[in-house]
């Protein structure tokens, strides 16, 4: 078979090389466990809220309110905030965080403990600046 008529039998769906192929790249290691530590932290972070609303709604509370989840999504970035501390990445609450809460160490009956205070007024003043109770038409409470 000489060479016409060896192109002539080949299917019409058949694309002829040759292939320029590209080299895969794989990230490198640090990246690919950062990926692995931060889906970890939203797994743990969702495991752990969902149990503390499972306790509460077997306590009474009622957890099928937008109101609810709302508050919830906050506690969850609270918490995502907290972890990604612990590895020393960044998170956007956890300045916030640092300025609107005082962690102090006390002794009380010979005990160690450990006292945890939000501080109101610098909330407020956040809330202010932010411009978030500023609507007129809602008649519930104000934070200021």
């Amino acid at each position: 078979m000489n060479e016409s008529e060896n192109k002539n039998s080949m299917p019409n769906n058949v694309l002829q090389g040759p292939w320029k192929t590209k080299k895969v790249k794989i990230p490198e290691d640090s990246i690919f466990e950062l990926q692995q530590e931060r889906a970890f932290i939203e797994d743990l972070s969702e495991r752990v809220i969902m149990q503390m609303i499972y306790a509460l709604g077997e306590n009474g509370v009622n957890i099928d309110t937008k109101d609810f989840f709302q508050n919830i999504a906050f506690i969850i970035e609270c918490l995502k905030s907290a972890l990604y501390k612990e590895h020393g990445w960044p998170h956007p609450l956890t300045s916030i965080i640092e300025n609107i809460s005082k962690v102090t160490e006390e002794t009380f009956d010979d005990h160690e403990t450990i006292k945890l205070r939000l501080d109101i007024n610098k909330i407020i003043a956040l809330v202010e600046k932010l411009n978030l109770n500023n609507d007129e038409t809602d008649d519930g409470p104000k934070l200021a």
